[in-house]
C-alpha cells in the first residue's frame, strides 16, 4: 500500500483546478449576474421567491456541466 503523501498531488491538483480561472470564472460570472435578486429585505430576511428555485436550478447545473 503506498503512503498517504505519495497521492497528495491528486488533492492539491483538485484544489489548483478549483482556484483556477477555468472553474472560477463561469461561476463568478454567474453569482455577480443573478445575486441582485437576492437582496435582503430591511429586516434582513431575504423573501421566498419561485424564481430562486429556477436560479438555484441553472446555476447547480453550471457546476455539473463544469464538473465533467
Amino acid at each position: 500500500m503506498e503512503p498517504l503523501d505519495s497521492n497528495a498531488w491528486v488533492f492539491d491538483s483538485l484544489v489548483g483546478f478549483l482556484h483556477g480561472p477555468v472553474w472560477n470564472v463561469p461561476l463568478q460570472t454567474f453569482i455577480e449576474e443573478k445575486s441582485l435578486l437576492f437582496e435582503p429585505t430591511d429586516n434582513g430576511e431575504v423573501m421566498d421567491n419561485p424564481e430562486y428555485k429556477r436560479i438555484h436550478e441553472e446555476y447547480r447545473n453550471l457546476v455539473i456541466k463544469k464538473l465533467k
